[in-house]
């Protein structure tokens, strides 16, 4: 799943190939969501959606915490 990472300090031309690759993930995302009737009807498989919270400039934001926090979902694993 995740990976270590040994850095950091990033290069621009990182951060642009970061960047690429959250906006295509986004993109898949967005067909996802918008596609009919998704989310409607029974339950019929369990899938977990992996994405990045990014700021303006799509810099990961290390809040996912602070996010958390604000949730009031009772199946919220904690």
């Amino acid at each position: 799943m995740g990976l270590s990472i040994e850095k950091s300090e990033f290069t621009e031309e990182e951060f642009d190939r970061f960047a690429a690759k959250v906006r295509t993930d986004l993109t898949a995302l967005t067909r996802l969501l918008d596609r009919p009737g998704f989310g409607e009807g029974e339950s019929s498989i369990g899938a977990e959606v992996e994405f990045y919270i990014v700021n303006p400039d799509l810099r990961v934001q290390p809040i996912n915490t602070e996010i958390a926090a604000r949730v009031q979902d009772p199946y919220r694993w904690q």
